[in-house]
Parts: structure tokens; sequence; C-alpha cells
């Protein structure tokens, strides 16, 4: 049985050449790292603009793409602790940075003990973000 097309061929319009990198970044959220690499690189070879490919990132998510294998192929023994209601409370909290000596946390959280004491009326009814650093100290740690 034969199928008949219908429609002329001009107007088929081409695939954008973005799906690859489209693509590469599904499967890099689905861990299929191959797979991610292969569409970066086809994306890459694909895009002669090089604006367009330092705006995409395409050589950081490829490095991306290598230490996600590298490190899954060497996988380390990490202890995940709750350090408390003053770390980990039961609002919101966002962003976490660490120095780079390992020493002070600085994140946001939208706790009822906000600065301003307010809520956002006009989107999600929570209270407002306060920008919150903690201090490392070793006498008050027991992880030595």
């Amino acid at each position: 049985m034969a199928i008949e097309l219908h429609g002329a061929a001009d107007s088929i319009k081409p695939v954008d050449k973005d799906v690859d990198y489209l693509h590469g970044n599904i499967f890099f959220r689905l861990g299929e790292l191959d797979s991610a690499i292969i569409s970066y690189q086809a994306f890459k070879s694909a895009t002669p603009n090089i604006k367009k490919l330092e705006d995409y990132d395409v050589d950081l998510l490829l490095k991306h793409c290598d230490y996600a294998k590298a490190a899954i192929a060497s996988p380390v023994d990490v202890l995940i602790k709750n350090i408390g209601e003053n770390i980990n409370s039961s609002a919101p909290e966002f962003a976490p940075c660490i120095s780079l000596d390992g020493k002070s946390m600085v994140f946001t959280s939208r706790r009822p003990d906000t600065k301003g004491g307010m809520v956002d009326v006009n989107y999600d009814h929570m209270y407002y973000s306060d920008i919150y650093i903690s201090e490392w100290s070793k006498e008050d740690s027991d992880l030595g």
C-alpha cells in the first residue's frame, strides 16, 4: 500500500538548529550523558555563530557532562546531615553559597521573622526573602 503525501515540498520548514541544544539539555537532565554530548557537539558544529555558542555556554555544558561522567565513575561517600532549625528551617530556603574557605554560608529564606515582616500578597502570599549568613565554628560543631 502506497502512502500519498499532500502539499508542496517547499512548504516544509527546516528544523530549528537549536533542537540539538535542547536535546542536549534534556539528555543531560535525564542522566543520558553520552547522548547529551552528541547533541551538544552537533549543535556546536552546526552553529557558525561564535557569539551564540558563547551565549549558550556550549563548551561549559560539555565540561559539565565530562565532570558528571567522571563523578559517576568515581562515587564518593558523603554524610548529609540536617544541622538544625537555624539553617534548615521549615520555611523555603534558596541559593546557598559557601565561601572559599568553607567557613561561611550565605543563603536566602522566606521565614516568618523576615526583617520587613511583610507577605507578598500579589504573588504567593509567603514572606519576602531575607539574606542570612551562617558562620561555621569548630566549638559549635559536632562534626569535628
